[in-house]
């Protein structure tokens, strides 16, 4: 399990970023956590690190998925995600090419969430 340290300012921080019921006492303070939680706090580089020497966490299906295969092999399913992951955004339609269209558009505007998470070319 990824251990993660507190790098922010407050005194005290109870986990409301991953829901892991975690809390840490102030900047330095270390906390077990699951794979997927370490992900989700490691999006807030500002608040969390990984502690040195401690297991990164393990990529989830969409990360893989991504690192392998271009946009535009995606399915429906895989863009509406990676949406919703990498950039916080919903997409409308149906139509796998509409979300792909739109997808393309984020990708331009470049307002990322999530820079762990990058398709392939």
């Amino acid at each position: 399990m990824p251990s993660i340290e507190y790098i922010g300012r407050k005194p005290f921080v109870t986990d409301r970023v991953a829901h892991s019921g975690k809390t840490w006492k102030g900047k330095g303070a270390v906390a077990e956590v699951s794979d997927a939680q370490a992900a989700a706090l490691l999006r807030h580089p500002s608040e969390f690190r990984l502690v040195d020497g401690s297991e990164p966490p393990a990529k989830d299906a969409l990360q893989v998925a991504a690192e392998n295969k271009p946009l535009e092999k995606f399915t429906a399913g895989e863009l509406r995600e990676y949406a919703k992951r990498k950039f916080d955004k919903v997409l409308k339609g149906k139509a796998t090419a509409d979300l792909l269209d739109q997808v393309r558009e984020l990708e331009a505007e470049g307002a990322v969430v999530d820079p762990s998470i990058k398709a392939a070319d």
